[in-house]
């Protein structure tokens, strides 16, 4: 299978002799060296979102986010700011349709750190994810949010990009007590 990832961050130019390189800013595929931040990045995710009552596995989502990392059917993506600091992550997968041999993708996640929000990091991820399903052959996308944070906000961000709205989601809290 054909790899459709891109295969390394970029510097502008080299860096001058003596002077420490500075990270290239922008969206890049994350890499191993990137689990532990987007550990913490996705556990501030948790605990903002509506399924902060469901429990975090750390093992599970250290599992998960190297078999994105690697796995051609995912992306992730993370988006580096100029100090180096990973400020937003995308992670999404491609796969037929359940009632087709055509391909969609879907995003799972989609996290910038509060203080990055209004910038253009999500813009970004968002693109990447765009262009990678694009090389991988899906015929759609689709992304939402059942995070439970700032819909109104989200849909005029998607609705921008020039996604349609087609649908909504909804959530029930499970008692499994019973």
């Amino acid at each position: 299978m054909q790899q459709l990832r891109p295969t390394s961050v970029t510097y502008a130019r080299p860096p001058e002799p003596g002077v420490a390189r500075r990270a290239a800013r922008g969206v890049r595929p994350a890499t191993a060296d990137d689990l532990e931040p987007l550990v913490a990045m996705l556990r501030a995710f948790h605990q903002d979102s509506s399924l902060r009552d469901v429990s975090l596995n750390e093992p599970k989502l250290r599992a998960f986010l190297r078999h994105a990392m690697t796995a051609p059917d995912h992306a992730c993506f993370v988006y580096q700011a100029g100090s180096g600091a990973i400020d937003g992550v995308m992670i999404g997968f491609v796969t037929q349709h359940f009632f087709s041999l055509e391909k969609g993708a879907w995003d799972l996640v989609v996290y910038v750190r509060p203080e990055r929000r209004g910038g253009i990091a999500a813009a970004r991820l968002w693109s990447a994810f765009r262009d990678w399903a694009h090389r991988a052959g899906a015929r759609t996308m689709s992304c939402g949010t059942t995070a439970g944070e700032a819909p109104e906000r989200t849909r005029r961000f998607y609705t921008g990009l020039g996604m349609t709205e087609v649908g909504s989601i909804y959530l029930l809290a499970l008692d499994h007590a019973r």
